[in-house]
Formats: C-alpha cells, sequence, structure tokens
C-alpha cells in the first residue's frame, strides 16, 4: 500500500516539477533550460512506462532507452554550465560518446537488458554525472567572487549528486535482493526508499526553481 501511495506523490511531484520549470523557463540561461527539458523528457518516460507496464507487464525497455537520452541530456547541461566545457564542448562529446555506448550495451553486450536493467551502462552513467557533477562544483569552488549558495548551478549539482549516488546504491541492492537473495521484504524496502529519493529530489528541483529570481545565473 505504501508503494503504490509513494509511486503516486512521485508521479505528482514530478509533473509539479516540469510545470515550475517552464513556469520559470524565461528567466532561466541556456544550461538551466536543458534542465527543464531534462524533466519534461522524465514525464514522458514515466507516462510511457505505465502505459508499458499495464499493457506488457514489462517497462524497462523505457527506462533502458530513457537512460541513454537522460545521460546525453545531462552531459548537454553540464557543456553549457562548465566553463572550460562551453569552449571545448566536451560535455557534448562525452554525453554522445555515452549515449552511443548505452544503445550498444542495450541491443548488443547485455541484450537481456530488455527485461530487467542493464547494469554495466548504470554503473557508467552513474559513473560519469556523479564525476561531472564533481568537476563543476570544484571550478564554482574557484571562484572566490561568488558564494555558492547564491549560485543556481550549485543547488542542481548538489541535487545530481545527491540523486545519483542514491541511483547507484539503490539499483546494485535491488539486483542483490531482487534476483540473487530472493529477498521480499528487503526488495520492497529498497523500492520505497528510490521512489522517496526520487521524490525529495523533484521537490529540491521545484524549490530551486521557485528561488530562481533570488539565485545566480553565472553562465548567461
Amino acid at each position: 500500500m505504501l508503494t503504490f501511495f509513494a509511486d503516486y506523490v512521485y508521479d505528482f511531484i514530478l509533473l509539479l516539477s516540469c510545470v515550475v520549470a517552464f513556469w520559470r523557463y524565461k528567466k532561466l540561461d541556456k544550461a538551466t533550460k536543458i534542465i527543464v527539458w531534462l524533466l519534461a523528457v522524465s514525464c514522458i518516460s514515466e507516462s510511457v512506462a505505465y502505459y508499458f507496464a499495464f499493457t506488457f507487464h514489462n517497462n524497462y525497455p523505457v527506462y533502458n532507452i530513457y537512460s541513454c537520452f537522460e545521460l546525453l541530456i545531462i552531459c548537454l547541461y553540464f557543456n553549457k554550465s562548465i566553463d572550460v566545457f562551453r569552449r571545448t564542448n566536451v560535455g557534448l562529446y562525452i554525453g554522445i560518446a555515452g549515449f552511443l555506448f548505452g544503445l550498444a550495451d542495450l541491443f548488443f553486450i547485455e541484450k537481456g537488458s530488455f527485461y530487467r536493467g542493464y547494469a554495466v551502462f548504470i554503473l557508467v552513467e552513474n559513473i560519469i554525472i556523479i564525476s561531472l557533477c564533481l568537476f563543476a562544483l570544484a571550478r564554482m569552488s574557484l571562484n572566490r567572487e561568488i558564494r555558492l549558495v547564491k549560485q543556481a548551478h550549485f543547488w542542481f549539482a548538489v541535487i545530481f549528486v545527491f540523486f545519483y549516488c542514491l541511483s547507484f546504491f539503490n539499483h546494485y541492492v535491488y539486483d542483490y535482493f531482487a534476483f540473487i537473495d530472493k529477498n521480499q521484504p528487503a526488495e520492497t524496502f529498497v523500492i520505497i526508499e528510490n521512489l522517496f529519493a526520487n521524490i525529495f529530489t523533484y521537490i529540491a528541483f521545484i524549490v530551486v526553481f521557485l528561488l530562481i529570481p533570488k539565485l545566480q545565473m553565472t553562465h548567461e
């Protein structure tokens, strides 16, 4: 019962974050607008995943393909938000390489991932995104003329670190309990914990977008 309730709350918060983000769209810099589109793609993928779950009783293909686009979009965000990346398009190249690797992993390396999550790409995706977040935070911390807590991009990087560290942990713990240990209560706990991690993540996005007028956009 708690799982279904948390799932509906998550869907509502995700949709609300997308609405608030588009409401602030005209006040955003180019990098932050990419996050708005990430939220929109997330909403679409969740809708398609529900359809696949009820129609085909398997929504892994939706989430696995979405993960490829997710990595690409986040890399595009960092390509615009990290100063040294904007000059060299490093983020773009990383995103394209990650996207192509994700498709190769899905169709050729881990062919069974259409029926469950695919561990290799999830590992690569999380490492790439967490590394980009930490690099972005390091670059911002070098600028002594700004207050980090007043920077919108600081909070976006913190949100991504929080979410993808938990995502990394949850994915492998869930696989262990679901496919190896066969521990149903523990598996359910991980599912609920993952839902609440998603809820808190999108609540954080809502708060940042609502505070946009009071935050600084350092990468116009």
